[in-house]
């Protein structure tokens, strides 16, 4: 794996699930054996509730300019549309932030 993102995401039944994003280092490592196999780990080592209930795989994810990962737009990704759960942030940004967000690499 090039690069992973855990993050809660939406799930019908139970409101949130835990979601790994995973960049393979390889197109050709992506799929289910490598799913079951990084869910197998999790559970091996953590509590039932904290263990991944889904993995997404894909090429490439948003960055910042600093080069690290800009978690807000995979989980808006998961979040749109969801009722219940606020589009933006939670708290107002200080506008200085607001700013620098504008520069995130897509």
């Amino acid at each position: 794996m090039a690069d992973v993102a855990v993050l809660g995401a939406p799930n019908p039944d139970v409101g949130e699930e835990v979601k790994a994003v995973v960049q393979p280092a390889s197109p050709d490592e992506a799929g289910p054996d490598l799913e079951a196999e990084l869910v197998s780990c999790c559970r091996e080592r953590l509590a039932h509730y904290k263990c991944l209930a889904r993995v997404d795989f894909r090429s490439e994810r948003a960055r910042r300019a600093s080069g690290t990962l800009f978690k807000r737009v995979l989980k808006d990704g998961y979040w749109a549309g969801e009722r219940g759960r606020p589009a933006g942030p939670a708290f107002p940004l200080p506008s200085s932030l607001v700013r620098k967000m504008d520069k995130v690499v897509l």
